[in-house]
This record gives structure tokens, C-alpha cells and sequence, in this order.
């Protein structure tokens, strides 16, 4: 079963540099550069400009996070 984790999450989660006063993207719409899975066995990829979550049954939660730290940002995101 597919899911739509993160993808409004990715595509609308620019966060605010503080000492720039530029926005970054999370995600750059194509590849999965800058993210690592965390727990389960369930699958990430990019389609169509998202990223997409497929469940593994029988496994544990799988997370897809950043693999840096951000602090002073705005989150917007629709499920």
C-alpha cells in the first residue's frame, strides 16, 4: 500500500536561514540527496516530483529524515 508520507511536507518545507534571510528547500523535487531511513523496511522513492512511502507489512515504522539539524523554520504540510 502506497502513501504519500512526506510529500506535501518535502515540496512545501522551506525553511528560513536566519542569519542568510534565504529559504531552502527540503527537498529538491528529483532525488533523495540529504535523507536517510530510520527503523522499518519500507521503501522511499521520487515520483513525480514527490516522495512517495511504500509500507513493508510485518515491519516496524519507517522514518525518512533529514540528515541535517535545522532550528527557526516554518512547516507547512497537507495530509
Amino acid at each position: 500500500m502506497k502513501s504519500l508520507i512526506l510529500t506535501a511536507i518535502c515540496i512545501a518545507a522551506p525553511l528560513h536561514a536566519a542569519e542568510t534571510g534565504t529559504w531552502k528547500s527540503l527537498f529538491d523535487g528529483k532525488t533523495l540527496d540529504g535523507w536517510e531511513q530510520h527503523g522499518g523496511k519500507a521503501t522511499y522513492a521520487v515520483e513525480d516530483g514527490v516522495i512517495v512511502g511504500t509500507s513493508a507489512p510485518n515491519t516496524p515504522n519507517t522514518f525518512l529524515c533529514s540528515d541535517r539539524e535545522y532550528a527557526d523554520f516554518v512547516l507547512e504540510y497537507d495530509y
